[in-house]
């Protein structure tokens, strides 16, 4: 189980790291400059404490935030495909997280993981789906549904990896494992 932590943690580390370099090279629109500024101003304060009028021009402009940089969500999304789609496909089943600690996924019945298997995987685990929907609920919601949509899906998310470490704690598989019918198996250093 602590070889499968270490690998998850190094996953996503390195997924975030990958993310926040591509972000960091794509210029900011003197549209989106502004309203982070402005944005800002608030977030200095404790967002707890604003109230009425402060706390609604706070959302809205996190709101407008988000609608002027949506392409960061195609970004998280492309490297989150690739990370834990096609490099565990074409690694057989591993990330580099799980190939430093040399570990795999495979199905229940020992065979290769699909890439439906892998698609639903991401999906569930890294909460790929938020990073899909958030860009359409942005463009069709106002800042109050948006926001409140927004805190709904992660708090979802939260709550699927609780119960899951829950249950890898005690079964020794996950809640995705079981979703997926797969499993995390030690592999030798010459094997695939």
């Amino acid at each position: 189980m602590l070889r499968r932590l270490t690998a998850n943690i190094f996953d996503f580390l390195l997924v975030l790291i990958i993310i926040f370099s591509i972000i960091s090279i794509i210029p900011q629109s003197k549209n989106a400059e502004n309203i982070s500024k402005e944005l800002n101003t608030y977030l200095e304060k404790d967002l707890f404490s604003l109230k009425g009028e402060e706390r609604n021009q706070a959302i809205d402009l996190a709101y407008s935030l988000d609608r002027e940089m949506t392409y960061l969500y195609v970004v998280a999304a492309l490297v989150t495909i690739v990370y834990f789609i096609f490099i565990p496909k074409y690694l057989k089943g591993k990330t580099l997280g799980k190939y430093f600690r040399k570990i795999k996924l495979v199905n229940d019945d020992m065979s290769e993981v699909n890439y439906n298997t892998l698609t639903y995987r991401a999906l569930l685990n890294t909460g790929l789906f938020i990073i899909i929907l958030l860009p359409f609920f942005v463009y069709i919601c106002n800042a109050f549904w948006y926001f409140n949509i927004t805190l709904i899906l992660m708090a979802l998310q939260l709550l699927f990896w609780l119960i899951s470490a829950i249950i890898l704690i005690i079964k020794k598989k996950s809640l995705v494992d079981y979703l997926t019918k797969t499993k995390i198996i030690e592999v030798k250093r010459w094997e695939n």
